[in-house]
């Protein structure tokens, strides 16, 4: 039985919840090798699975690759880059490639300011 792109997310997703980011990474090889094309949910869980780990730099990457092969982002995907460049609560500058006119940067803005107000919160605390 072929693994089919269900199967993949799951599983990707699974490693993002457990910290797997290499397997993740593992995972989407395994993707590309078996001809299964990700979409933006499958991307969205290496992203975050990464970005949990403080591999903030494959985060990027892996959206580079995303827009790349034209699987346009949405706002767990900004959401979860921008978390993965603050993960160890110290924001990094991150440059993305322009996105998609009419969807990056809408997505970008909420995304930017739901985080911007949580990371705020977070530096009160401390």
């Amino acid at each position: 039985m072929q693994p089919t792109l269900q199967l993949y997310t799951v599983a990707m997703r699974l490693c993002n919840k457990g910290g797997l980011w290499e397997r993740a990474l593992g995972l989407m090889a395994e993707m590309r090798a078996a001809g299964v094309a990700p979409n933006v949910i499958t991307y969205n869980a290496l992203i975050r699975a990464c970005g949990k780990s403080g591999k903030w730099e494959l985060s990027r990457k892996a959206f580079v690759e995303m827009m790349a092969v034209g699987v346009a982002p949405n706002t767990f995907t900004f959401n979860s880059l921008i978390t993965s460049c603050s993960v160890d609560w110290r924001v990094r500058a991150i440059h993305l490639p322009q996105p998609t006119p009419g969807i990056g940067f809408r997505y970008f803005g909420h995304s930017l300011i739901k985080h911007g107000t949580s990371a705020r919160d977070r530096r009160a605390r401390t």
